[in-house]
């Protein structure tokens, strides 16, 4: 791990690469620093929690409801795949899609449980 501006910056993606990390998703991307990780891993787990009841969402109304962009939003779909989550799509029409993640529940605290 190398610093920028006094801040960790990751120069190796691999889950070991860090162990002040240990824990978080590693997320790709050039220059990512250890913030970066920080702020990624909240924003799935409020995709994830907004998710869990299984209802169709455009990426704009994930995007809103979460606090992030529709690339972010997109993104954090593409993540929850690549845990093993089935990310269904469809078409709203007008080129508009909608998507729902399967295998995903709110436990009673409100915690995400496995899927």
């Amino acid at each position: 791990m190398t610093r920028r501006y006094g801040r960790p910056v990751l120069d190796d993606w691999r889950p070991n690469a860090v162990s002040e990390l240990a824990g978080l998703p590693m997320f790709e991307g050039p220059h990512l620093e250890a913030a970066d990780h920080e702020r990624l891993a909240t924003a799935l787990e409020r995709v994830r929690a907004y998710l869990a009841d299984g209802s169709w969402r455009t990426l704009a109304e994930i995007a809103a409801a979460c606090g992030c962009s529709e690339a972010g939003a997109s993104a954090r779909l593409r993540q929850l795949r690549a845990e093993g989550h089935q990310v269904d799509r469809r078409n709203r029409g007008r080129g508009l899609h909608e998507y729902r993640v399967w295998g995903l529940q709110k436990s009673l605290s409100g915690t995400i449980v496995g899927g």
